[in-house]
C-alpha cells in the first residue's frame, strides 16, 4: 500500500468518524475508480455506503479481490442471513453470471445433513433390538421368564438390566448419586480463572462483536514484559479491551481515566487490555508510559485484531464479563457509569 493510497484511506476514516459519510464516498468513490483492487478501499466503503445492498456488494467485491477474507463472509452472513457464504460463490457469480446456489442444491444439501443422524439412530436402535433379543432367547434357554424393570427395583438391578448407555436413565429413587466433581472449592477473594475454562473450545457460530456473543481470541505480544497474551488467558475475569492510537487525542485524555478504574478494581481481577492500532512496539511502549498505564499494553502493527474486531475509529472498548461473553461495546470516549456498574455487579 503506497504512502498516498495510506493517506486518502486515512482521510475518508476521518471523515466517516466525524460523521460526514457523503464526503467520504466522493472521496473513496474517486481513489475505487483508480484502484478497483483495492480490498482496504472497499472495506472502507462498505462502513461508508448506508443502503445495506451496497454494503453487500462492497464485501463482495473484497472476496472476489480475496475469496480468502474470513471476517468479511461473517460480516456477509449478518446482512444477507446466510448461513456459511461460500467461497467460490463470489467467484463463480463474477465469472459465469449465476447465482452462488441453485434451490434445488441447496435441497440436496440440506437432506444430505439428515443421512448421517439417521443412520446412526438406526444402527442405535437396532443394536439395542438385538441386545434385548439376545436377553430374552438366553433367558428363554434357562427357563425363566424375562423381569420388567420396574420403579420398585433397586438401582443396582436397573443398572444391571440395562444396555451401558441407558445406565444415566435409571432411577435413582433409593440411593444417593456419587458426586461427579472433587473440585475444590475457590475461596472468597480476588477471583482465580477456571484453568479448565480456556480448553474449552467455543463454537464458531458464538463468536463475533456484538453484545452476549464471546470476543474473537488473539494473541499479540505485550510490548514491556514481551509475554504473549490472548484474551482466553483471563477467563473468569472482567476484561476491557481498549483501542488506542497514539496520534488520537481522545485516546489520551481518556486511558488515564481507565487507568484510574483500573487501579481501584484490579485488585478483584479486573484487567483492561491497550491494544495500539497500526502502532509499532516501541510507539505503543512510548504511548502507555507518556500516558502512566500501567495494564498490559500490546502492538497491533498489521491491524489484524482491529479488522476481526471491526473497529472504525478510536478510542474503541469492548467489555468483557466474567462468563467470557462480551457486556457492552463502547464507541468513542468510555462511559464510566456503564463500566462501574458492571464491575460491581456480582
Amino acid at each position: 500500500m503506497t504512502q498516498s493510497t495510506i493517506e486518502v484511506l486515512s482521510q475518508a476514516k476521518e471523515l466517516l468518524r466525524a460523521g460526514q459519510k457523503q464526503e467520504a464516498r466522493n472521496l473513496l468513490n474517486k481513489y475505487l475508480k483508480q484502484n478497483p483492487q483495492s480490498e482496504q478501499g472497499w472495506w472502507v466503503m462498505s462502513f461508508a455506503v448506508d443502503n445495506p445492498v451496497q454494503q453487500i456488494q462492497c464485501l463482495k467485491k473484497m472476496l472476489q479481490i480475496n475469496p480468502d477474507r474470513e471476517k468479511v463472509r461473517k460480516k456477509l452472513e449478518e446482512l444477507t442471513g446466510e448461513k456459511q457464504f461460500a467461497k467460490q460463490a463470489v467467484g463463480q457469480a463474477s465469472s459465469k453470471g449465476n447465482a452462488p446456489h441453485s434451490p434445488s442444491k441447496s435441497k440436496k444439501t440440506s437432506s444430505r445433513r439428515w443421512i448421517a443422524p439417521l443412520l446412526v439412530f438406526g444402527i442405535i436402535i437396532i443394536s439395542l433390538a438385538l441386545y434385548f433379543g439376545y436377553r430374552y432367547y438366553s433367558d428363554s434357554r434357562g427357563y425363566t421368564q424375562p423381569q420388567a424393570i420396574s420403579p420398585q427395583s433397586s438401582p443396582t438391578n436397573q443398572s444391571a438390566g440395562l444396555p451401558p448407555t441407558w445406565t444415566k436413565e435409571a432411577p435413582t429413587l433409593t440411593h444417593t448419586p456419587l458426586p461427579t466433581s472433587t473440585e475444590t472449592p475457590t475461596p472468597t477473594g480476588t477471583p482465580t480463572p477456571d484453568p479448565n475454562a480456556t480448553r474449552t473450545p467455543v463454537p464458531e457460530s458464538r463468536v463475533g462483536t456484538r453484545a452476549g456473543m464471546y470476543p474473537p481470541d488473539f494473541i499479540l505480544k505485550d510490548v514491556v514484559t514481551g509475554e504473549e497474551i490472548s484474551i482466553r488467558d483471563y477467563t473468569g475475569q472482567p476484561v476491557l479491551i481498549a483501542f488506542f492510537a497514539s496520534w488520537c487525542p481522545y485516546c489520551k485524555s481518556d486511558l488515564p481515566k481507565v487507568q484510574e478504574v483500573y487501579e481501584e478494581y484490579k485488585s478483584q481481577g479486573f484487567i483492561v487490555l491497550g491494544v495500539g492500532v497500526g502502532e509499532s512496539e516501541s510507539s505503543a511502549r512510548n504511548f502507555g508510559s507518556a500516558q502512566g498505564l500501567s495494564f498490559p499494553i500490546m502492538a497491533d502493527a498489521n491491524r489484524k485484531v482491529a479488522d476481526d474486531y471491526l473497529i472504525p475509529g478510536f478510542p474503541f472498548y469492548y467489555y468483557i464479563g466474567k462468563n467470557g461473553k462480551i457486556g457492552f461495546v463502547n464507541r468513542g470516549t468510555i462511559r464510566m457509569d456503564n463500566l462501574l456498574f458492571q464491575l460491581k455487579r456480582p
